[in-house]
């Protein structure tokens, strides 16, 4: 099999990189209840900020306030749910 091929294919089933293993992360956005509104795979090896953007679209039209944790306390993301017209209710980082 071609390496550029195996590559491909990686990304497009969210398969990342790691040491003896494949590992893949899963961001799923909840309701208050708890409830799933939209979830993205993502291979593992990514950085969490880059699950942001895919779901947030997923699931803009549907909220009114986004209420992540601190790791998304950056200028882009917040910028991003601005333009959204949502408010946003990330705490700063430490």
């Amino acid at each position: 099999m071609h390496p550029r091929h195996k590559k491909r294919t990686e990304q497009t089933e969210a398969l990342g990189r790691s040491r003896g293993s494949f590992p893949t992360k899963l961001y799923a956005r909840c309701d208050v209840r708890g409830l799933p509104l939209g979830f993205v795979v993502i291979p593992g090896q990514t950085h969490d900020v880059q699950g942001f953007a895919p779901l947030f679209r997923l699931i803009t039209g549907r909220i009114e306030t986004f209420l992540p944790d601190r790791g998304y306390d950056a200028n882009a993301i917040r910028e991003q749910i601005e333009a959204a017209g949502v408010e946003a209710a990330i705490p700063a980082k430490a």
